[in-house]
């Protein structure tokens, strides 16, 4: 397993003090936002050599016009554009994948009016069959290119097609392509599945990241979430992959919270205490299987 930071915590901050911050804490590599032109191939390639820090993933940022699931076939169309350009980025810069969300975040119903059962489950079928399209031609690149596409469920607050992962497996099987995997986040699994580390276990070798924070999306330690039944089920399906900190300031709009970042030191703290709880969590349950056998 590799732990990793996100830098859309930091989302205010330059990219080399993320780097630094997350070089003193001890962390193993980095998550990228996927907004392409923010950056420089080169300069990003060169502070992944001045730390050591590889980057092992691009988060898809997905807004309004970079829908997948729009009604209107060019908003579609830019938003299969905007997912091949964060490919080649990804692909440019040493990442192993690309991380999509199947609608933009806070669209919480169908396009169109809807006025009871018929008209939601009208809409919504529409709707995932515009996804399952578009993220088919955006897998025919990643499958060209060698990039995992890890598709991340949310919570219903932030999107109502795809929330746990149940639904994440029948829309990988749907698109039915080599390169689709799945990302799962703790936050949303905390509201979305009913016991969620036996969502890990269900998305076994599928599984190639999580995002992480506590139930309140504050520290990890600062909620109610138990991370050593999360690395219990991880070592259970022998879990390899992306445990990338995604930790905010205390603040109620996660929109809000990551460009709060004038407090260096409470930034630290946040990194800091997260992956001390991580690294707990993971060397109890190392001890408690070890005895086990």
């Amino acid at each position: 397993m590799k732990y990793c930071v996100s830098n859309w915590i930091y989302y205010n901050e330059p990219l080399q003090g993320v780097m630094q911050r997350a070089k003193s804490a001890g962390c193993d590599g980095l998550e990228l936002m996927g907004e392409p032109q923010i950056y420089d191939v080169d300069e990003v390639c060169q502070l992944v050599d001045k730390y050591e820090l590889p980057i092992y993933s691009v988060a898809g940022v997905f807004t309004p016009e970079r829908d997948l699931s729009a009604l209107e076939p060019n908003m579609r169309h830019q938003a299969i554009k905007y997912c091949i350009a964060a490919l080649d980025f990804t692909k440019a810069i040493g990442a192993q994948q690309l991380v999509v969300l199947p609608n933009y975040v806070y669209k919480v119903k169908p396009d169109g009016e809807i006025i009871g059962t018929e008209s939601w489950n009208i809409a919504h079928r529409r709707d995932w069959k515009n996804v399952v399209e578009a993220v088919c031609k955006v897998a025919d690149h990643a499958d060209k290119t060698g990039i995992i596409l890890a598709i991340e469920p949310l919570n219903r607050y932030e999107t109502y097609l795809i929330n746990t992962l149940n639904q994440v497996l029948v829309f990988i099987q749907e698109v039915n392509a080599p390169c689709m995997r799945i990302q799962l986040d703790t936050f949303h699994m905390n509201i979305e599945e009913i016991e969620p580390w036996n969502a890990i276990r269900k998305a076994g070798n599928l599984l190639v990241s999580l995002h992480l924070s506590d139930s309140n999306r504050m520290a990890l330690g600062r909620g109610n979430l138990d991370f050593r039944g999360m690395m219990r089920a991880l070592k259970e399906i022998r879990f390899d992959g992306l445990l990338t900190l995604e930790p905010l300031v205390p603040c109620p709009n996660p929109n809000v919270a990551m460009l709060m970042t004038e407090d260096k030191k409470l930034l630290e703290h946040i990194l800091e205490d997260s992956l001390a709880t991580l690294r707990v969590a993971a060397q109890t349950t190392f001890d408690d299987l070890s005895r086990a056998y």
